[in-house]
């Protein structure tokens, strides 16, 4: 086995050596037509790709200096800085001509969640939503030709922000241009390994972007990378990569050009986007924020927002869920606002947890556990007031002095663990 890897390397650099120092009109065949037709042998494996993969066909810019003023005043609203999972962010708030709605994927695990902003007409403005994250662990390719040690030299002496910079800014069409046009062909082992670099970047762009996924490029000034998806006269579906040490975030993005608030919104989303560590302490801060509203703010897209924001921290938590129904519930009462709430409570807890009985939906069995709490909490307050009308009076017997004992623990434990120990103990009654 190592024999026949030695004479297969020992052939790599064979033909390296005759493309570029004997034959660099070969080298120049042999690229540009990987380059225009791709190419399948023992040494590469290479597609004919997209002209989109070559290079960023979108130009993209924002000013990393945005005037905020401006931008308020654009949106005719305020702006709420809101810590959002691991990202701190700033939306518009208080304007009655915006409509918030959660977004909110369902997935095997923990949920994917965004917003949306709809005008009073029920439009799209303007929405983001978390998509997978990336560890960023890119390593050269597996065919044989990037095996050469002169270019596994050259590859490792890149660093992963560099080669991720390379995915999004290298532009191989003006490279495979140049040399298409050459009119003195002439190649040094620095320009080899830049050609079988192009292939690289290639290679693993075909890995990170999808075939539909027409353009891409770098926001500039700012830490955002991205790859437009979609463009139609009206609708613009952009995925945007935000990096933090060795992880690439990411998030869709959606805006519809029709709409003049889309940009305002679009630029404020972007130049505020930082990260921001999170746990579940992070839900209460934002929830203790969510406590000094008075009842009608907490009953706005303001107020939902920030037990929206709360509940990102703590997916796991219902109660956000069924604080955010039954409060937009009181308020606007917009089923663009409520259904995806709807929707995930039932998929995951069996309950809509709505306010009216005529709007509740819940399973059988969330039936039966509300029936009980309900049974529960009415034992505790009857066991709560027999001892109060007996202060004085200890106990009658054993059973007696048992079944005070626990209804006080039940009155302290969170509702889910009542029901657990109030089945656990059946048997009192």
């Amino acid at each position: 086995m190592g024999i026949a890897r030695a004479i297969l390397m020992f052939s790599i650099v064979c033909l390296l050596l005759i493309l570029w120092t004997f034959a660099p009109k070969m080298a120049r065949h042999f690229y540009l037509t990987a380059m225009n037709e791709g190419v399948n042998n023992q040494f590469l494996s290479l597609e004919k790709y997209s002209k989109e993969f070559y290079s960023s066909q979108w130009s993209m810019v924002i000013a990393s200096n945005i005037d905020h003023s401006k931008t308020n005043s654009e949106m005719n609203a305020p702006i709420k800085k809101i810590h959002f999972e691991q990202f701190e962010i700033q939306l518009p708030y208080f304007n009655p001509a915006f409509q918030f709605s959660p977004i909110i994927k369902k997935t095997k695990d923990r949920p994917l969640l965004g917003m949306s902003f709809y005008n009073n007409r029920n439009k799209l403005i303007f929405s983001f939503e978390r998509d997978r994250d990336i560890l960023m662990q890119f390593s050269k390719p597996k065919d044989q030709i990037f095996s050469w040690s002169e270019y596994v030299d050259f590859f490792n002496s890149k660093s992963q922000l560099d080669i991720f910079n390379d995915l999004f800014l290298r532009n191989i069409e003006d490279k495979k241009n140049k040399i298409e046009n050459m009119s003195i062909v002439k190649f040094s082992k620095r320009d080899m390994l830049e050609m079988l670099y192009d292939f690289a970047i290639l290679k693993m762009r075909k890995s990170l972007f999808e075939d539909d996924q027409r353009s891409y490029g770098k926001y500039s000034e700012l830490p955002i990378y991205s790859v437009l998806i979609d463009k139609n006269p009206r609708m613009t579906v952009e995925k945007i990569y935000f990096l933090e040490k060795d992880v690439l975030y990411s998030f869709i993005l959606k805006y519809n050009r029709e709409m003049p608030e889309f940009l305002p919104m679009k630029n404020q989303f972007l130049s505020s986007l930082k990260y921001k560590r999170n746990d579940k302490d992070s839900a209460l801060s934002e929830y203790n924020q969510f406590k000094l509203l008075t009842f009608d703010k907490k009953t706005t897209d303001y107020g939902s927002m920030m037990l929206f924001a709360a509940w990102t921290h703590d997916t796991m938590n219902p109660e956000y869920l069924r604080m955010m129904i039954q409060y937009l519930e009181r308020g606007r009462n917009s089923l663009i606002q409520l259904k995806p709430l709807y929707d995930y409570s039932i998929f995951k807890y069996g309950s809509n947890f709505a306010n009216s009985e005529s709007v509740l939906i819940e399973t059988d069995a969330m039936k039966l556990q509300r029936k009980m709490e309900v049974e529960l909490n009415q034992e505790v307050l009857l066991e709560k007031e027999r001892v109060l009308n007996n202060v004085e009076r200890k106990p009658s017997s054993h059973d007696d002095e048992l079944i005070v004992n626990k209804l006080n623990s039940l009155k302290s434990l969170p509702i889910s663990k009542r029901r657990k120990e109030n089945l656990n103990s059946m048997d009192l009654d």
